[in-house]
C-alpha cells in the first residue's frame, strides 16, 4: 500500500510539472492550463499508483519467499542434519572399530621391530658412551673438576 501512495504522488507530481512546462512555452489562458493540468495530473497519479501497486506486490512475494527459505533455513536444516548424523552413526562407528582393529594389528606387527630397534640404540649408545669416557676424564683433569665413573 505504501509504494502505491507513493507512486500516486509521484505520479501526480510528475505529471503537474510536465503540463506547467509545456504551458510555459505556449501562451495559453490559466483555465485551459489548470484542466489540462489536472486531467494530466490524474492521468499520471492513475499510472504512478498502478506501478506502485505491482512494486508493492512484488516486494510482497520476495517477503514471503525470503521469510519461507528463512524457516527452511532455521528449522528445517538443523533437522535435516540431525536425520543425517543419525544416518551415518552405523558407518561412522564400524569404520571406527575397523580403524582400531587395524591400528591394533599394526602396533602388534611393529613391537618386534621397535624392540630390536631399540636394543641396537641402546649398544649403540653404550658404545659411543664408552668411548667418550675417556676424552672426558681427560677434560675434567685438565678443567680440575671431580669425575663420576659408573659402573655397570
Amino acid at each position: 500500500m505504501g509504494m502505491m501512495v507513493k507512486g500516486v504522488v509521484i505520479g501526480g507530481v510528475v505529471g503537474a510539472v510536465v503540463v506547467a512546462a509545456k504551458s510555459m512555452q505556449s501562451d495559453e489562458p490559466n483555465d485551459v492550463v489548470a484542466s489540462k493540468m489536472a486531467r494530466t495530473a490524474g492521468g499520471a497519479a492513475v499510472a504512478g499508483g498502478v506501478v506502485g501497486l505491482v512494486l508493492d506486490r512484488r516486494a510482497r512475494r520476495r517477503a514471503k519467499r525470503r521469510s519461507r527459505l528463512a524457516g527452511v533455513s532455521a528449522a528445517g536444516l538443523r533437522d535435516a542434519a540431525v536425520k543425517a548424523a543419525e544416518a551415518a552413526r552405523p558407518h561412522v562407528e564400524l569404520a571406527a572399530e575397523r580403524t582400531r582393529d587395524a591400528a591394533v594389528r599394526a602396533a602388534v606387527a611393529a613391537r618386534p621391530q621397535l624392540e630390536h630397534a631399540a636394543g641396537v640404540a641402546r649398544g649403540q649408545a653404550e658404545r659411543v658412551a664408552e668411548a667418550a669416557r675417556p676424552r672426558l676424564a681427560e677434560l675434567a683433569e685438565h678443567l680440575d673438576m671431580p669425575t663420576l665413573v659408573v659402573v655397570r
